[in-house]
């Protein structure tokens, strides 16, 4: 027999294996990445006075693994979701995982100590090719 525990919880559709959670440690230790990345977006929703993410398309920049999880796992309504990182193990590993057309993941070869020391610094003149259109650091970011 199948508990309400079932219904509010449904098995996950996406499990990402313990290397590619990336969460801060005061983070893990107060709940899991799919828990904390469905408080970010629902408190993220409420901030910006949306009823429902579900015709909002949403562009994440870094540890793409806990919104994707928190989306698919809690079959949270979106129109769309972009993820970027530069982790391309992480994101390669995504892009496999995730059949949702809703998705995609771009490789950012960003410059990060620990997961591409040989990635290129960012600027205000690094232009990100993912967009529709071409998009500069200085012209997201003022």
């Amino acid at each position: 027999m199948r508990t309400i525990w079932h219904r509010l919880r449904p098995a996950p559709e996406l499990i990402v294996p313990q290397k590619f959670n990336r969460n801060s440690h005061t983070v893990t230790s107060l709940m899991p990445a799919e828990d904390s990345g469905a408080w970010l977006l629902e408190r993220m929703q409420r901030q910006i006075g949306l009823e429902t993410l579900a015709a909002s398309r949403l562009l994440d920049f870094g540890c793409v693994v806990r919104f994707s999880q928190a989306i698919l796992n809690r079959r949270i309504p979106i129109g769309s979701y972009t993820g970027i990182d530069c982790f391309a193990e992480m994101i390669d590993f995504l892009r496999s995982a995730v059949r949702d057309p809703r998705f995609s993941c771009v490789i950012l070869d960003a410059r990060h100590p620990a997961y591409n020391p040989s990635g290129r610094p960012l600027s205000c003149e690094t232009e990100f090719h993912f967009a529709r259109m071409p998009l500069t650091s200085s012209r997201c970011f003022r």
